[in-house]
């Protein structure tokens, strides 16, 4: 028996026995005093028709057990890992909907393109989030693939790392060509990585990968006229986290010093979207706000009929690790994004405030003859 303790790293559950039973109980540690966790994260098996993991008694006396599934309610913050079991578990329960407890739930980290909740052939299901904040990490929050009327509503999906980088002008010139430059420090806790433009521009013979920056007004928070979408940049360390950047289309620079300049991260370090609709039908997006999202946060490719019902799309609330200042950017690329769906997606009181580093709503399909 220890006197506490302090979980860290992962805890595996792994079953290589017969199937688990409801009030199969496990003895996991012995503490006379407090348990606590500190980055620790949980993993379980699925369990049978009707049970769902109780993981109450952990952090008070060490035990977890296999519990009924009473009701369709769900969701602990102190576990949020516990979130997609729970609701396969409702589901395989028999009900029609999930509600979960309000709170913030900052769900494990993954990959770009990976999904919390990988939901693949669910119909006539719906998750009330009320009051429900998900931080995520590169991942999706969502990936709903052929199902049919699905509906999430009330969710709030924070980006845990910001998809995009920011930073504040220092000084502005001209080169000895006439080109202008300006020298940028990026803020405290944003990345170091940037996406380019996937062309390359030699410089002094030399390949140098060029850049699109969007200069933000400094007191304002938002895009002047023609201060936008400034492609072919070219980004040059200069030590302390800041860097020339050369405008080899410019003679004279649209903004000032102390405004921001913003650019997107690689693929790879951004978040992708928020909720993405693949192949399915009939699914409603309700009041879901999304803040400082990656790539298209809403995204739909074929199916048809879903609907997107008084969405927000804005800046995050939260300082990143390590960091300063808030976010400007609301959405890394298209707010929403939706491909090759028919019919097509209806959209009802959507709202964008902060940034967009591109389309506020892209919608994109195929022309077909008609006779």
């Amino acid at each position: 028996t220890a006197p506490s303790l302090i979980l860290h790293g992962n805890l595996t559950v792994v079953n290589d026995g017969d199937a688990l039973q409801l009030g199969d109980t496990f003895q996991l540690f012995s503490v006379s005093g407090s348990i606590t966790r500190n980055g620790s994260t949980l993993t379980v098996p699925a369990l049978g028709a009707g049970l769902s993991w109780d993981f109450s008694g952990l952090l008070v006396d060490g035990t977890f057990k296999v519990g009924p599934v009473t009701n369709n309610t769900i969701g602990d913050p102190n576990w949020p890992e516990l979130l997609p079991a729970q609701l396969q578990a409702v589901r395989n329960a028999g009900y029609a909907s999930a509600t979960i407890n309000p709170g913030t739930y900052d769900l494990p980290d993954g990959f770009s393109y990976q999904s919390t909740f990988a939901l693949s052939g669910w119909s006539n299901f719906t998750v009330n989030a009320d009051y429900v904040v998900f931080t995520v990490g590169k991942q999706r929050a969502f990936t709903l693939s052929n199902c049919f009327n699905f509906t999430i509503k009330g969710l709030t999906i924070r980006a845990r790392y910001p998809s995009f980088t920011q930073g504040r002008v220092l000084s502005k010139g001209n080169n000895p060509d006439g080109k202008a430059y300006a020298i940028w420090r990026i803020s405290d806790g944003y990345p170091t990585t940037f996406a380019t433009d996937e062309t390359y521009v030699p410089v002094n013979g030399e390949a140098r990968a060029d850049f699109s920056m969007n200069a933000v007004n400094g007191t304002t928070g938002i895009i002047d006229h023609a201060t936008g979408d400034n492609y072919n940049c070219i980004l040059t360390p200069q030590g302390d986290n800041t860097w020339k950047v050369d405008f080899p289309n410019k003679n004279t620079l649209p903004f000032r010093v102390d405004d921001w300049l913003v650019t997107r991260l690689p693929t790879a370090d951004k978040q992708s979207h928020a909720i993405f609709l693949n192949n399915s039908t009939n699914c409603t997006i309700e009041s879901v706000t999304s803040q400082s999202g990656g790539f298209a946060t809403f995204f739909e490719i074929g199916g048809g009929g879903n609907r997107l019902i008084g969405c927000l799309i804005e800046r995050s609330p939260v300082i990143p690790p390590a960091g300063t200042e808030l976010p400007v950017v609301s959405c890394s690329a298209d707010g929403v994004h939706a491909r090759d769906a028919y019919p097509g997606i209806q959209i009802d009181n959507l709202v964008t405030t902060g940034v967009l580093l591109d389309d506020c709503i892209a919608i994109h399909g195929v022309f077909h003859e008609v006779t």
